[in-house]
């Protein structure tokens, strides 16, 4: 996908990699900010450790708190509904190898980082979580995790300084569809993996 790619990566990786750690049975009970703030400290204690296989290990956590079938659905937008059922099982598959690899190769730079300020809107089962993450450099940015109440608290999008993980996707899947449907989608995330 586009370059456009590089400059988010390092920022909405590090957001979505906050939340390693979600426990799915206490996410319900907690309510979502709760449950997302308690959850992406202990990450960062995690990640603040010298272990080589960290980001693999915290991979294995996020991959659970994420909503692939709905991040899907909502990055390929309108084209979703014209997929055949197994193409939109793959395009489940491939966006969570995409965001693997994105989040793996961010988890093991991350270092120092802390979260401050805390605030949830919630609308039924929709929330926006807001945070702001400060790096070891003092740098400052706004995170919002928007998340919706499946079985527990899932994200299906991360914004970063206002700029949406899944616009961004869905753009650039728009354009590629126009280039030449499902299969030129398909081969852009399929390339990706393969990298």
């Amino acid at each position: 996908l586009s370059g456009t790619l590089s400059v988010m990566r390092s920022r909405l990786a590090g957001g979505l990699l906050l939340l390693a750690f979600w426990s799915p049975t206490e996410a319900a009970t907690l309510g979502p900010a709760a449950t997302v703030e308690r959850e992406t400290r202990t990450v960062l204690e995690v990640l603040g450790t010298e272990s080589a296989d960290r980001a693999h290990a915290a991979w294995v956590h996020a991959e659970r708190l994420m909503d692939f079938p709905e991040i899907a659905r909502r990055a390929l937008a309108a084209n979703w509904d014209t997929l055949s059922l197994a193409q939109q099982w793959d395009a489940q598959y491939l966006m969570r190898g995409f965001f693997r690899r994105v989040v793996v190769a961010q988890l093991g730079k991350a270092k120092g980082e802390q979260l401050h300020t805390w605030r949830e809107t919630l609308s039924r089962d929709y929330a926006t979580v807001t945070a702001r993450l400060v790096s070891p450099d003092g740098t400052a940015s706004e995170i919002r995790f928007l998340v919706h109440l499946t079985d527990t608290w899932r994200v299906y999008d991360i914004q970063v300084s206002g700029v949406s993980m899944l616009s961004n996707y869905r753009a650039q899947f728009q354009r590629l569809w126009r280039e030449g449907g499902w299969a030129r989608v398909q081969q852009a995330l399929q390339e990706r993996q393969d990298r």
